[in-house]
């Protein structure tokens, strides 16, 4: 999770509010918003996900049925293999 300049996890939900929504506590979001602390959890990852309203995926957490999920795997491969153009090269040539 990243911290917004205004303090809140995204979504105008504050760090306490999401610990009381999930049951933990303020301190343990903000470890995990920070990366001292991690989450191996794959269901608390779905439950934070949820709260935030965000894709499971983005928190690691996927799952076959997710739609977004799908699509990044199935069109990263051709994504990643396409090399940028440099300069001076069009950015519409054709591999």
């Amino acid at each position: 999770m990243r911290r917004h300049p205004t303090g809140s996890t995204g979504r105008g939900s504050t760090q306490t509010a999401l610990g009381e929504a999930l049951g933990y506590e303020k301190t343990y979001i903000c470890l995990l918003e920070t990366g001292r602390r991690t989450l191996a959890d794959v269901v608390a990852r779905r439950r934070i996900a949820a709260c935030l309203g965000i894709p499971a995926h983005v928190l690691g957490a996927t799952d076959p049925a997710d739609a977004d999920f799908a699509c990044m795997i199935a069109f990263a491969p051709p994504t990643l293999a396409a090399r940028p153009p440099t300069l001076g090269e069009s950015a519409s040539r054709t591999p």
